[in-house]
């Protein structure tokens, strides 16, 4: 396989319905308790919206804050609505988010935030299920890697934590530009004989390259860069975390791997 073809055809199409589809929706769910509170991060082209938000929020009898944060010099507007007994979320939120900005995410901090938000449990293992089947953590984009079985030999000699400097054939980097990060059931059969391996980076890897290819190619759902041995030396300073492994359906860490002997 090349970068130029189209790799779209290895992802799922998935359409996640949201849980309330409407500003409108999601707070008659905070009026009727199936939700503790509607949150709205805001720039500077939607605070004409704050005025339409508190006219549908007064007519539920729901209360309505604005709070200005500042999180490393940048501003931005949250719009809160909730029943007046339960105020005390918006700063158990505005904890969560300055926790966020510091620390980084985390499942756990995910379940919190997700609870402080009134989601039930059911609604969150659904959410995070989907979050793992299509990216590894929460430290930088997950990309995709293609790789002959020799560089995965070699991934596996490198302990998972290295790509190997192998440009023979060279690996493939890709990622879809509309967020689509699940695979299909039978990805591995659409690719012949390269193998998938997926890992986090930083976002900026490779990002003058993903860039060029978006030029030429705008109507692409899915950006593909063939690695030089200098890409390959970029996202190794650039990876934040251990290289997974597609084996049939699923996606096996290096110990996990290693142990299966399909190398």
């Amino acid at each position: 396989m090349s970068p130029d073809e189209d790799f779209s055809n290895l992802f799922e199409i998935t359409v996640r319905k949201p849980a309330h589809p409407t500003i409108a929706d999601e707070l008659e769910a905070v009026a009727g308790l199936r939700k503790g509170i509607s949150v709205h991060v805001l720039s500077g082209d939607q605070l004409d919206e704050i005025g339409s938000f508190k006219q549908t929020a007064r007519h539920l009898n729901l209360v309505t804050q604005v709070v200005t944060e500042t999180l490393d010099a940048v501003s931005e507007v949250l719009l809160f609505a909730y029943r007046p007994e339960q105020s005390w979320r918006v700063n158990a939120y505005l904890w969560s988010r300055s926790t966020l900005f510091r620390y980084g995410c985390s499942d756990g901090l995910e379940a919190l935030t997700s609870r402080i938000l009134g989601y039930s449990e059911e609604q969150f293992s659904e959410w995070i299920a989907h979050h793992r089947a299509g990216r590894i953590g929460w430290a930088g984009p997950t990309r995709l890697l293609l790789m002959s079985r020799q560089q995965r030999q070699d991934l596996v000699a490198l302990y998972g934590r290295v790509l190997p400097k192998d440009c023979n054939p060279p690996i493939i980097c890709f990622y879809s530009l509309n967020q689509r990060h699940v695979l299909r059931p039978d990805a591995q059969d659409c690719i012949g004989d390269r193998f998938l391996v997926r890992a986090s980076f930083v976002a900026t890897a490779l990002s003058n390259e993903f860039e060029s290819v978006y030029a030429r190619r705008r109507k692409a759902d899915v950006l593909a860069v063939a690695c030089t041995l200098e890409m390959v030396d970029q996202l190794n300073n650039a990876m934040t975390s251990p290289v997974q492994f597609r084996v049939g359906e699923q996606w096996l860490d290096f110990e996990t791997f290693k142990n299966r002997r399909e190398i």
